[in-house]
């Protein structure tokens, strides 16, 4: 009976354990090899042409880094963030949400390059629409002020 009990208890252990774990395993191995400032920090974005440089997270939910920083902290304007389910590398179509204040849409036009330092790769788009879908590669998506706001981007060579 001791033996069915303990039994019990370790697999309630491990399952309990094996729920707080976040996967990584869509991720390249090199990412533990990298500093990030917290474990959802996967990479950063840059628009040179508005000066934006921001980090992108990817949380638990789509929610979270809408109203809270790289730090964890209550923040107006939030955090770039993937996806919860996103991957640069694999999926069709990705998006990265923001909140919209982080982002001037006024300032970004057709052709802009966005540069996107992702995991351990360096991947560049071009802006190709601003709120009229078209085809596309990634998705930025600015939430907030009962307004959204869509930027569709092509994958470009980052040499060009």
């Amino acid at each position: 009976m001791k033996i069915k009990i303990m039994l019990v208890c370790m697999i309630v252990v491990i399952v309990f354990g094996c729920i707080s774990i976040k996967d990584y395993s869509k991720f390249s191995n090199s990412y533990e090899v990298m500093s990030y400032t917290n474990d959802y920090e996967i990479g950063s974005i840059d628009i040179n042409s508005i000066n934006l440089h921001r980090k992108i997270m990817q949380g638990l939910d789509n929610k979270y880094y809408l109203n809270h920083n790289y730090l964890n902290m209550d923040s107006d304007s939030g955090e770039f963030f993937l996806d919860n389910y996103g991957d640069l590398m694999n999926n069709n179509n990705p998006i990265i949400y923001s909140n919209s204040s982080n982002l001037d849409i006024n300032g970004v036009r057709i052709n802009d390059i966005v540069n996107i330092k992702y995991i351990d790769n360096d991947l560049c788009y071009k802006v190709l629409s601003i709120n009229r879908k078209v085809n596309y590669d990634l998705i930025i998506k600015l939430l907030g002020n009962n307004k959204e706001y869509n930027i569709f981007l092509l994958k470009v060579d980052c040499k060009s």
